[in-house]
């Protein structure tokens, strides 16, 4: 049975409305290179354009688009148009890029952390260029210090995001990220 892009923006609806309560906010992950689903998600634009407008009709709560740093053109191309012309106006922008390595057990998986530190700004700086102030930018990739997040910050980031730098930095990253905004 083929499921059409119109039943999976209905289910999308129906988990949304159903956890509206539950949350302050939706973040829609179509960046997940360990989930192959999630991933092949940015290889259907057109489709996405029809979940996102689901998404947005079911919930007035903030809704995020997490998009691939492996898909940069078709991100700002057709991605970020569609969300945008679904009243969506907030992007998570980097993730864990795919690698495809045999001697992993799936012979993929994904890298994060400092290394995907320059992508990040890069992507940062080139769609606050495109999109302007329509669009609010969450820099996720490689922030594991103040430096970094004020970094991310200059580029046109709105805000900043980490989860690799939380483990290898521990939760004292916030304390020192918000003090060296604060002190600058």
């Amino acid at each position: 049975i083929k499921i059409l892009p119109q039943q999976f923006a209905d289910e999308y609806a129906r988990v949304v409305a159903g956890l509206e309560a539950f949350g302050a906010l939706v973040e829609i992950n179509i960046s997940s290179p360990n989930t192959k689903l999630v991933y092949e998600w940015s290889s259907r634009p057109a489709e996405l354009g029809v979940l996102f407008r689901a998404v947005r009709a079911a919930t007035a709560k903030p809704i995020i688009v997490k998009v691939s740093p492996d898909f940069r053109d078709t991100n700002e191309e057709r991605i970020i148009p569609a969300a945008l012309d679904a009243g969506i106006t907030i992007v998570n922008c980097g993730n864990t890029r795919r690698v495809d390595e045999p001697r992993l057990s799936h012979r993929t998986g994904g890298l994060s952390g400092p290394a995907l530190f320059r992508t990040t700004v890069d992507n940062v700086r080139r769609l606050r260029d495109r999109f302007g102030a329509r669009l609010q930018i969450i820099a996720t990739g490689g922030i594991d210090a103040p430096d970094k997040a004020r970094e991310a910050l200059d580029a046109g980031a709105t805000a900043c995001a980490y989860f690799t730098g939380f483990i290898t930095r521990g939760p004292i990253l916030a304390r020192l990220i918000l003090d060296h905004l604060l002190a600058a």
